[in-house]
């Protein structure tokens, strides 16, 4: 049984293929929804992911769909909520596309995303102190705890 993550990265291995051959065409999105048993719009999200590689627009509209979805999360939880888009900008184009947990490098910034040092779910705040940019494999498999080792770290 494939892990989520790795049912992610074959989602979305299949969308960039089809993108960069330009044959990913908009009957094409309902067919792969329905061979990656997903929704449409989570189809619509991963080609606005992929082409956030080279167009800065496509990675803004990413890191502020984060960004909204860390607010609705600390508003969920009731927990202090003062990241600001910018901050979040900042912290990932600052990041030269290196995960804190396991070091790996991607050229895609979009692809990273804000890990929450203390989560939310235990009463972790929606700060910039509280966040670092991880790879979404690492997100994944921290999940809510405190501490976290990647089983991927790259050793220096």
């Amino acid at each position: 049984m494939y892990s989520k993550s790795k049912k992610i990265n074959e989602r979305r291995n299949k969308i960039k293929e089809l993108f960069e051959k330009n044959l990913l065409k908009k009957d094409e999105i309902d067919l792969l929804a329905k061979e990656f048993k997903c929704s449409a719009n989570t189809i619509r999200n991963d080609v606005l992911l992929i082409s956030a590689e080279w167009d800065t627009n496509s990675l803004k509209d990413i890191i502020n769909m984060k960004w909204k979805g860390f607010s609705k999360r600390a508003i969920i939880y009731g927990v202090k909520d003062d990241l600001s888009y910018k901050e979040l900008e900042e912290l990932v184009l600052n990041s030269k596309g290196i995960c804190k947990y396991c070091g790996r490098k991607f050229k895609n910034l979009a692809l990273l995303t804000g890990d929450h040092i203390k989560p939310l779910s235990k009463g972790g705040e929606n700060t910039l102190k509280n966040i670092v940019i991880s790879c979404t494999e690492c997100n994944n498999q921290k999940g809510a705890r405190l501490y976290f080792s990647p089983q991927h770290k790259i050793e220096w």
